[in-house]
């Protein structure tokens, strides 16, 4: 089977990148018609047909980093949907980055703005007919993966409901072996005990054995898998407990030894930490010098004329691995209490009195955090990632609070998965600061360049409006 799923994936290559080329040819013809220009189609320059070969290279190596063309058969279309327009997206850039470079004369941001359209509906009416097509083709009875289950656990009762929940996914289940009869409790036919494999397979047409057994049962496990491999099926080994599994795991081989990554973390990839590196610098010094340069002077000042006490707020909260780092901020709050005593830390609450009017300004369009640009050039920040927590925060929650230290994995952001969807402000509320945490750790094992870009746009939209969690 590992042979179709190869042949499916070249031909959704092959023909995706078939559909940009005719895309780019009908922007040309586009323009042509509509804007006046005189452009021969089929005679393009070297120079011309560089950049498209550009832009077809560029969408096979961003496909392949969004997972466009990972095992489709579990994924929903709407996931599919948001990588190709993620991938589209990250396309469009790289597009206009060798427009530059090679300096195609007819190409412009408008062109671009145009071909990414085109791109962007044809191939999602592509991806949606394909699926379309797969789907009914598989309740014909077509392009079907026949399962034979070995093992009765909680592990293969959810993977049958999956399968049966789920069954445009194109897999059948045979039935299931066990040494005890489950034939009242399983939702398929009890084919007998584990002695019957062979039989089964020398009967039954089967394409994958997935084998649930218990990892202590390691004799029985070798034994069943020496009776598939006389015949022609996929052997799989589903783990006996999902529990301690994240949704991203990965599987490699070091050396002899099969090993299952947890979590996934794409920026423990050099190559997507350089990417993310480079992008964090470049945004922080255009910030610094095309914005800090003369807005950071203005807010000093009237944070100075309004309140006394110094114009940064420097803080130590936690970065990656838990070092402690300085977070910079404009100071939003009174340096002393009504009392004349200094502030200790606490968890800002609506209608703080230690806010000032100035403050709250502030702090509702996230200005307070601008400063923190700064901490992005130095390294021990990024633009986007966990925002960071102070000390007291972080020894609060770290017991209290499951699975929260994950978020420490990655260098600590500006804004964030958890930000844009309102997981913001205070967290005195257990439950708030576990969603926050989740959606965290959900940016750390689904990390893209696409997703990044996408968490900027809708921050930027984010302080467009009213956010009732800024305070």
């Amino acid at each position: 089977m590992n042979g179709a799923r190869q042949f499916y994936s070249k031909v959704k290559i092959i023909s995706d990148i078939l559909i940009i080329f005719a895309c780019f040819f009908a922007t040309l013809a586009y323009f042509e018609n509509r804007a006046g220009l005189r452009l021969d189609l089929f005679n393009l320059n070297t120079i011309e047909l560089i950049f498209l070969l550009a832009v077809a290279l560029s969408w096979y190596f961003v496909s392949r980093g969004t997972g466009l063309y990972d095992e489709f058969r579990s994924r929903s279309r709407v996931f599919e949907i948001q990588t190709v327009f993620k991938s589209c997206i990250a396309m469009a850039f790289l597009a206009i980055f060798f427009i530059f470079v090679l300096k195609v004369a007819f190409i412009d941001r408008f062109f671009i703005a145009v071909f990414l359209t085109f791109s962007l509906v044809c191939l999602v009416i592509w991806k949606s007919a394909f699926t379309f097509l797969l789907h009914k083709l598989r309740r014909n009875g077509k392009n079907l993966r026949f399962i034979l289950l070995v093992g009765f656990s909680n592990t293969s009762i959810k993977f049958m409901d999956t399968l049966i929940e789920h069954p445009f996914l194109g897999y059948r289940i045979v039935g299931m072996i066990d040494d005890v009869d489950h034939s009242d409790d399983i939702c398929t036919v009890y084919l007998g005990p584990l002695h019957k494999l062979e039989t089964v397979l020398r009967e039954d047409n089967i394409d994958e054995v997935l084998i649930a057994l218990d990892p202590s049962n390691e004799i029985k496990i070798i034994s069943i898998i020496n009776t598939c491999e006389q015949f022609p099926v996929m052997v799989r080994i589903i783990p006996g407990n999902q529990s301690y599994i994240g949704s991203r795991c990965t599987v490699s081989l070091f050396r002899d030894f099969p090993i299952i990554t947890v979590r996934r973390n794409p920026l423990d990839d050099m190559q997507w930490r350089l990417v993310k590196r480079c992008f964090d610098i470049v945004f922080s010094l255009c910030f610094l010098l095309l914005v800090a340069s003369w807005f950071f002077p203005i807010l000093a000042l009237a944070i100075k004329l309004t309140s006394p006490g110094p114009v940064f707020f420097k803080q130590e909260r936690w970065g990656k691995k838990n070092k402690p780092i300085s977070c910079y901020k404009f100071r939003s709050m009174y340096v002393y209490d009504s009392k004349g005593q200094a502030q200790t830390f606490r968890q800002a609450t609506r209608m703080d009195p230690r806010v000032t009017w100035l403050g709250k300004f502030l702090r509702k369009t996230n200005i307070d955090e601008f400063p923190q640009f700064i901490n992005v050039l130095w390294g021990n920040m990024s633009v986007v990632g966990p925002r960071p927590h102070p000390t007291p925060l972080n020894l609060l929650s770290s017991n209290g609070i499951d699975r929260y230290l994950l978020r420490h994995l990655v260098k600590p952001g500006i804004t964030g998965w958890a930000q844009i969807h309102g997981f913001r402000g205070n967290t005195e509320k257990v439950e708030r600061m576990q969603k926050r945490v989740e959606h965290d750790i959900w940016y750390i094992e689904n990390w893209t360049f696409p997703l990044d870009m996408n968490i900027i746009m809708l921050t930027l939209l984010n302080l467009l409006k009213r956010d009732e969690n800024a305070f």
